[in-house]
């Protein structure tokens, strides 16, 4: 049966950046390099890339004449065709069960770029998540940017490398991030799963284009865990856990990362401990990020800063690895 889909190209600029990040270049897969161009019987048009840890759909803002099926295509292929095509064109897919092309106009004239061929029904099945979703608001994608950009990327240390969702707390709950040197966390959110999750470090998550595409909505697909203590329980059947974030055009389906995250709040200080805490102004801030660049240290590991209080003001100091013990202060105003 043949498939025909019709696509502008304008939408196509704004899918493919995200479906990238989603598309590696795998060489014993091959299926994997391709983006899966869907057309239903509702004339609905939608985008999708797999890696099989991460699945991302997105889904086209008009509705497009054609033939309804399915087709793969080489992302690499129709990445070089798309960049050279205005916005203002269309681009036609037509596949059938021995050849995929693409259509295109040059100069006037159309153009038919035959692609490697794949069936369709070879592509990896999608993990669907039926629970229920909530939504989440804009501070919540702020801190998860946050909290990934001080998690761990050491592969030994597979539980960190991404932004843990804590609900171990029913009346706060937190969004933590660590690489064993340094911790962010934030409080107050309110998550409707039914236990912790450590979303992973992905580049898609962090994508722009994702991060502004509307409201967010979350869901979980807790893990399935044979019983430690039946012997007999079959482990093959055990699942991580998975989660799914839906925005306007875009479905995100990951594998989260599968272990239980460390016990992180007995490394935050109380009020109760001995403890130094300073609040620093609007201007000490801003001035603070100026000039930690500026200071020596970058090589150093994380290039360690060091705050000292004294003489009534916050010093912020730089030290270099050869040294020895030079500092090159900063006073800080206080607030």
């Amino acid at each position: 049966m043949k498939t025909e889909i019709e696509i502008h190209v304008a939408e196509l600029k704004s899918a493919l950046p995200g479906l990238s990040k989603i598309v590696g270049r795998s060489r014993t897969l091959p299926i994997l390099n391709c983006i899966k161009v869907s057309l239903d019987k509702e004339q609905t048009v939608s985008l999708q890339a797999t890696n099989l840890d991460e699945i991302a759909t997105f889904r086209l803002a008009s509705e497009i004449k054609g033939l309804p099926g399915e087709l793969l295509v080489p992302l690499e292929m129709m990445s070089k065709i798309i960049k050279g095509c205005s916005a203002d064109q269309s681009v036609r897919f037509i596949g059938d069960k021995k050849e995929t092309k693409i259509r295109y106009t040059v100069a006037g004239n159309s153009v038919d770029r035959v692609v490697k061929h794949f069936a369709p029904d070879e592509w990896p099945a999608v993990k669907v998540i039926n629970q229920e979703s909530f939504l989440l608001d804009d501070s919540f994608k702020q801190a998860l940017r946050e909290a990934l950009d001080s998690a761990s990327t050491d592969t030994s240390r597979y539980v960190l490398n991404g932004a843990c969702l804590d609900v171990s707390d029913k009346n706060c709950h937190c969004v933590v991030g660590t690489d064993g040197r340094q911790l962010y966390y934030a409080n107050t959110f309110h998550f409707a799963i039914p236990e912790s999750l450590i979303v992973p470090t992905q580049k898609f998550v962090l994508w722009p284009g994702f991060q502004t595409d509307g409201p967010w909505k979350l869901r979980m697909l807790p893990a399935i865990k044979a019983d430690p203590k039946d012997e007999k329980a079959d482990k093959s059947k055990e699942e991580p856990p998975w989660l799914q974030i839906d925005s306007d055009h875009w479905s995100y389906v990951a594998r989260a990362v599968d272990g239980t995250y460390p016990n992180w709040q007995q490394v935050v200080p109380n009020q109760t401990s001995g403890w130094n805490r300073v609040m620093l102004a609007d201007a000490s801030v801003e001035m603070m990020q100026q000039a930690v660049p500026l200071l020596p240290g970058g090589d150093t590991f994380n290039q360690t800063i060091i705050l000292e209080f004294a003489e009534n003001k916050l010093w912020l100091k730089g030290r270099g690895k050869d040294e020895g013990k030079a500092d090159h202060p900063l006073a800080l105003p206080r607030r």
